[in-house]
């Protein structure tokens, strides 16, 4: 007999969906440092699969790898970006980007086209396109 506040288990899914895969699954950790040029910067991104929640267990791969200083209108990706998957992370780097007063105080944001990765059943997906964004490293 039930009083209403218990309910049954819900059953565990066995297999994770494409569609569940999204930049939620992904943390990223963004640092800027003095570049080689005065009034410039390296920037660094790292991302990575979230350890206690999120279906992804590990990044394999990447196609292509776009950084921008905007979220807004139609943005022209920020210097030379290189991309590089070591151990499960995505290590992202552009180098000798110029500081401006837009892009000091906007919203910046990473695409990734083409990534592959391992989920935590095992299966291996590719996510045709992911964007994250986050506060101006500079």
């Amino acid at each position: 007999m039930s009083n209403g506040y218990f309910q049954s288990p819900c059953r565990k899914r066995v297999t994770t969906r494409p569609a569940d895969l999204d930049q939620n699954d992904l943390l990223i950790d963004v640092t800027a440092s003095p570049g080689e040029d005065p009034g410039t910067f390296d920037i660094s991104v790292t991302i990575s699969a979230k350890n206690t929640f999120g279906d992804i267990q590990s990044i394999v791969g990447v196609d292509d790898v776009y950084l921008f200083d905007q979220t807004t209108g139609e943005p022209e990706p920020v210097g030379e970006t290189t991309s590089d998957v070591d151990e499960g992370v995505l290590s992202i780097s552009s180098v000798g980007v110029e500081q401006t007063e837009s892009n000091v105080t906007s919203i910046w944001k990473v695409l990734l086209e083409g990534l592959e990765v391992v989920t935590k059943d095992g299966a291996t997906h590719t996510i045709s396109a992911v964007t994250k964004t986050f506060p101006s490293p500079l």
